[in-house]
């Protein structure tokens, strides 16, 4: 019995270590404009942050804006065949990535969100405060579905 009881505090532990990485959400039609909704799996601790890893290849040049409501808070520029990614400071559970591609007829693009909660800051007493974040209502939102990998 003194043996069970300290493994399961070490299971227990050990759990709250998972890394909040999601699975890859895919983009099924990669000629049109779109809003892609990625949510966090796992609620919990407070998100601070968030890192998109981006692969794909297309037969043009698009460009990925990480959207806080209407506008772009961060950029990347795709072209061909590529494996990129993007960071920046997040407080919600949701992220919008929007697509805008310029002459693409086919290909694959795949997501893969990391949200980095209050467990994972450094320092807890500079956490930063919540902040609201509401999409434009006219915005479309792209059709997606869950690849276990590109």
């Amino acid at each position: 019995m003194r043996l069970i009881i300290p493994i399961v505090m070490l299971m227990f532990c050990l759990s709250g270590c998972v890394s909040s990485r999601q699975p890859w959400v895919s983009l099924d039609d990669v000629s049109a404009e779109r809003i892609i909704p990625i949510s966090k799996q796992k609620l919990g601790a407070r998100t601070l942050g968030v890192e998109v890893r981006i692969q794909g290849q297309i037969d043009g040049t698009a460009r990925l804006e990480l959207m806080l409501g209407d506008k772009p808070i961060a950029e990347k520029d795709v072209v061909g065949k590529f494996d990129t990614e993007m960071h920046s400071d997040w407080f919600e559970d949701v992220i919008y990535i929007k697509y805008v591609p310029h002459s693409v007829s086919h290909g694959r693009i795949g997501f893969q969100c990391h949200f980095i909660d209050a467990t994972k800051w450094p320092n807890k007493a500079l956490v930063p405060t919540v902040m609201a974040v509401t999409p434009a209502a006219d915005a479309p939102v792209a059709p997606a579905t869950t690849a276990a990998h590109l």
